[in-house]
């Protein structure tokens, strides 16, 4: 191992310096993702660093960062998960479930690399020297038995629990034990049920719209399956990658036309800079408001990715389809606009 390969490891930033000394955080590679605070969703600008194999960092900016002050401006809040990404995107930290389905890993090969590489730099363009030996191209979504599992517990735990209480308190224990299990089962099961029939009605509503045109690639995470009848996923967090033939600017204002297609839908913010589009659809009768977030990054000259993923505001498992028809009404005009 080289002498100046040996410096620059022994200088990597750890967790308590993480926003402090790096003026390479504030250019790029920073990502708009939903975060849980004061029990309530907001998006929080944020990044990915990924100083080694089995470490991940995660470094969240202050909101004065829209304003892209120097780095002895920066908040040192972050967080850090032992493990690779998989298992981080695995646990139910707050945010995790959300952050890690928007941002992808780099690796670099284990040869001499710059001090932006060691500190995690973010490089979306895959270069010709490869710097970038492998960055994962397809979003895996949620399996609908989890998903399947949570609405049940979620929504026939609260309902059980006080259908027993009520009735123990009325008619003593045995009748407060059966109201219980009754009343957690049926009530859990008919949620699911519901959430189901309802995420299956927008899929054939949207189907005829998944044909993809020349120029654009897909990956929706609720047809995740090349089989001629793939199972959509019933996970109210829905997220989809598309793959456009176009340069970055043109893209980018493609994508502040596609979210405004979304019914009711309110533009927080563009921010060319950083890639990203955000949105917010009110509340309604059926559904409890999302979140809308469009982010565009450089695959190579004149190719551009995006990632789409819509969410309820307020962290609810149900959403009768609601973040589903979102991201297809998104797809479905970005492959138009393509065409």
């Amino acid at each position: 191992m080289d002498e100046s390969k040996t410096d620059r490891e022994s200088n990597r930033p750890d967790l308590d310096v993480i926003g402090h000394g790096l003026d390479h955080l504030v250019e790029g590679g920073i990502y708009s993702v939903l975060a849980n605070q004061y029990g309530k969703g907001d998006f929080v600008l944020a990044k990915v660093v990924h100083l080694n194999p089995g470490v991940v960092h995660v470094v969240i900016f202050p909101p004065s960062f829209k304003h892209r002050p120097g780095s002895a401006e920066l908040s040192h809040l972050s967080l850090a998960f032992d493990g690779g990404l998989n298992e981080a995107r695995d646990r139910h930290v707050a945010m995790t479930r959300k952050l890690f389905s928007l941002i992808r890993p780099v690796y670099v090969r284990d040869e001499p690399i710059s001090d932006n590489d060691l500190a995690g730099f973010r490089r979306w363009s895959l270069m010709p020297e490869k710097e970038i030996l492998e960055a994962p191209t397809y979003i895996e979504p949620e399996a609908n038995r989890g998903v399947y599992k949570r609405i049940f517990l979620f929504c026939g735990l609260p309902f059980g629990l006080l259908q027993g209480i009520y009735h123990y308190c009325r008619d003593g224990l045995v009748p407060g034990v059966c109201a219980f299990i009754f009343g957690f089962a049926i009530f859990g099961a008919g949620m699911v049920v519901t959430q189901h029939l309802a995420v299956q009605k927008r899929t054939r509503k949207n189907k005829s719209d998944l044909a993809l045109p020349q120029g654009v690639t897909a990956s929706l995470s609720s047809c995740p399956s090349p089989s001629p009848s793939p199972s959509p996923s019933a996970s109210a967090f829905q997220v989809a990658e598309v793959e456009i033939n176009q340069g970055f600017g043109d893209t980018f204002a493609l994508c502040q036309q596609a979210i405004r297609t979304v019914k009711n839908c309110r533009v927080l913010e563009e921010d060319f800079s950083g890639g990203t589009v955000e949105g917010r659809v009110g509340f309604s009768l059926t559904s409890e408001g999302e979140q809308i977030v469009l982010t565009s990054y450089v695959i190579g000259p004149e190719q551009t990715g995006v990632v789409i993923a819509s969410m309820p505001r307020a962290g609810g498992e149900v959403d009768l389809g609601k973040n589903f028809d979102n991201v297809a009404r998104i797809v479905s005009h970005l492959k138009t606009a393509c065409k």
